[in-house]
């Protein structure tokens, strides 16, 4: 099982003011070519070299970054 880190209040609706807690998983290599147009930075690079990335998304929306 990968490590998740639950980060409680983390994400605030500015509309209503409404809060949820968001969960920080290691990315794969596969989602991270898949989201890949959606950065500047090049992540993929770290990864290949071993370090862990991160994916922080909305709990029990994990498909979702």
């Amino acid at each position: 099982m990968k490590e998740k880190y639950i980060l409680y209040n983390a994400i605030t609706l500015n509309a209503s003011g409404v809060r949820y807690n968001a969960i920080a998983l290691e990315i794969s290599i596969v989602e991270l070519r898949k989201h890949k147009h959606h950065f500047t930075f090049d992540f993929i690079s770290l990864k290949n070299k071993g370090i862990k990335v991160y994916k922080i998304c909305k709990e029990n929306e994990e498909d979702i970054l």
